[in-house]
């Protein structure tokens, strides 16, 4: 009796374990043999949420087929719910070619599904947005060509950057630094987006901040970054939580002016230089002029240091700081380098609460 078994002989479980051990391609070309495994492998198929999409993805999983690689898509772009699509960056024009093929095969779907996206790629490429026009959450990364071969650039100039734009049901954006020459494209469309509610930001620049502020206006309720960032808008005044980063001995007493234009805040996190005795006492004095709310102000000063003893009669000018009626003041240690440091994050209504 032998052991060995036609394909055809093998149940369907089986099948499908086997099937699963096949590349994209394998299992493009084993589906097309009969009905039979043409709906084994479309049922393997659509237990992926997940999708990559890169060059190298097609070329190891689809044998550098794009035809396979369509109909892949074909059976799992309305299924698919997170996606990540990397750009890799070539020297080579075959390799360039190659990519803007996949581009062009990606533009003829629509990932209707798709809600989380992680988009690294060049600029240009981001008219490869319209094919996922229900997102909720987006990371973006776009990337300048600065060296590129002539009719690379050619290829690319054609294309246009406002694919931001048609992400219409956006509710979270976290976005790597973007050129100053893109800023009016990527706020134009911010304004527009009517479910937005979060930014994260990886920005040095202050600029952006600035010109988010002026669009968002009186909607922000949360911001986490550098203190010099919020500290040049004088149009954020209805914040419930702040957390900043100091990095200069002059940004301390700056912060107390923020703070007494900031009347509903209620949470306040502050990252860098030592705070000392001065701060605390005039912090305390604003608080108990200006303080509206019924609840303390919830101060919490992040250390650097591993291990901070807050019995301690005095920590590095820091005394015990008494619960009062206006503010509950505690010290967290925290080793490495803060986020807020390197970022900065809002929170904000979106445009249809408010219209509701």
């Amino acid at each position: 009796m032998t052991l060995a078994k036609n394909l055809y002989d093998l149940n369907d479980d089986c099948l499908l374990e086997v099937f699963q051990y096949l590349n994209g391609a394998e299992q493009n070309r084993v589906r097309k043999l009969c009905a039979r495994f043409e709906g084994i492998v479309q049922q393997f198929w659509k237990k992926k949420k997940h999708l990559q999409l890169s060059v190298n993805s097609v070329n190891v999983n689809f044998e550098k087929s794009l035809s396979d690689f369509e109909d892949y898509l074909a059976s799992v772009s309305d299924i698919i719910i997170d996606v990540e699509f990397i750009c890799e960056v070539f020297t080579f024009n075959n390799c360039m070619i190659e990519s803007r093929q996949l581009t062009n095969v990606l533009q003829k779907f629509k990932f209707s599904n798709a809600r989380s996206l992680s988009f690294s790629a060049f600029k240009e490429d981001i008219v490869l947005l319209k094919s996922f026009p229900n997102l909720r959450k987006l990371r973006l990364i776009l990337f300048e060509r600065l060296l590129s071969p002539p009719q690379v650039m050619s290829y690319f100039h054609t294309c246009q950057l406002d694919g931001i734009g048609l992400c219409k049901h956006l509710e979270e954006l976290y976005m790597h630094p973007v050129s100053v020459h893109l800023y009016p494209t990527f706020i134009a469309s911010i304004a527009q987006m009517r479910n937005l509610r979060l930014i994260l930001c990886m920005q040095q620049d202050g600029k952006f901040f600035i010109d988010l502020a002026k669009i968002l206006k009186d909607r922000i309720y949360s911001f986490a970054g550098p203190f010099y960032m919020i500290n040049k808008s004088c149009t954020v005044n209805d914040l419930k939580i702040l957390a900043v980063f100091l990095g200069r001995e002059e940004q301390r007493f700056q912060l107390l002016n923020l703070i007494k234009a900031c009347k509903v805040l209620e949470v306040l996190e502050i990252y860098g230089i030592e705070l000392g005795i001065r701060f605390l006492s005039k912090l305390e004095d604003i608080l108990t002029n200006t303080r509206t709310s019924g609840q303390p102000l919830r101060v919490k000063y992040i250390s650097r240091q591993v291990y901070v003893d807050i019995t301690r009669r005095n920590y590095n000018g820091l005394p015990i700081v008494k619960n009062s009626p206006y503010m509950d003041f505690s010290i967290e240690a925290r080793g490495g380098i803060p986020d807020v440091s390197l970022s900065f994050k809002i929170e904000f209504k979106p445009l249809s609460d408010i219209s509701e």
